[in-house]
């Protein structure tokens, strides 16, 4: 029968954000089905089987987890990293991240999870990648790099790099189909609409606004209809496009097809 192993690593406060945010935060906690070892020469826990850390809402969970520590004048085990593998979960207020490894930098409150199915799933959106994941707990932001892709609602949101910050509870209504504040798109960003494909070099969405700003090589596809410039501002709540030459006189322009009869 398998016992559950669990210890406060940290029975003093540790004045750093996401996993000890407060200076007088709870404890640090670590349990695992398996066996929990610690390497004094090391300076490592290692937790093993089923293997969680939490604190503050924030939960960490792997096969395996090592949390490296230091000591200091306050304290002789101040927790600074905690390295995952194998069946990352990493659950927060915004969401669950999913990975096969993660390093977790608890002074820094910033995680970088990898692997070959990457996802991230919130209450009113979804996000993947193919390289790697970053989560900042306190700043409420991640990346997605790889094949990265954020779907909420009716659009969807792909490049090849996407920096997101997820909208706050007080941002964001009950009735807001959207939870994300901002992104970044950078390299061959498209966005897909129920109605429209729009796509550029680089792209900003506004969240609150519902607002996607695309530039570089842009083009709006509607149907078979095709719209061409360098800037376009697509307004997703009312459906409105506007498209832009460049400052040196360069041309918008349009292709567009006659349906068919039939």
């Amino acid at each position: 029968m398998k016992s559950n192993l669990l210890i406060a690593l940290l029975a003093f406060s540790i004045a750093t954000p996401a996993l000890a945010q407060t200076q007088n935060s709870a404890p640090l906690e670590i349990s695992a089905d398996n066996a929990l070892e610690w390497h004094r020469d090391k300076k490592q826990y290692i937790a093993k089987g089923n293997a969680i850390a939490e604190q503050d809402g924030t939960k960490i969970n792997a096969d395996t987890l090592t949390a490296n520590y230091t000591s200091s004048e306050n304290s002789s085990t101040e927790i600074t990293e905690i390295i995952a593998n194998g069946n990352v979960i990493i659950t927060t207020e915004d969401g669950v991240i999913t990975g096969d490894n993660a390093i977790y930098l608890v002074k820094e409150g910033h995680a970088t999870i990898t692997g070959d199915t990457l996802t991230l799933t919130g209450e009113k959106l979804s996000a993947q990648a193919s390289k790697s994941f970053e989560y900042w707990t306190e700043k409420q932001k991640f990346k997605a790099i790889g094949n990265a892709q954020i779907i909420e609602a009716d659009r969807t949101l792909k490049a090849d790099e996407i920096t997101a910050w997820f909208m706050t509870s007080d941002e964001q209504s009950n009735e807001a189909q959207n939870g994300l504040k901002q992104a970044d798109a950078i390299g061959n960003v498209i966005i897909e609409t129920g109605t429209d494909i729009a796509s550029g070099d680089t792209g900003h969405y506004d969240g609150i606004k519902e607002i996607v700003t695309l530039e570089g090589n842009v083009k709006i596809l509607r149907d078979k209809n095709i719209l061409n410039g360098t800037k376009a501002i697509v307004n997703l709540k009312t459906g409105i496009s506007q498209l832009f030459g460049d400052k040196n006189g360069g041309r918008v322009t349009g292709k567009f097809f006659p349906e068919s009869k039939k």
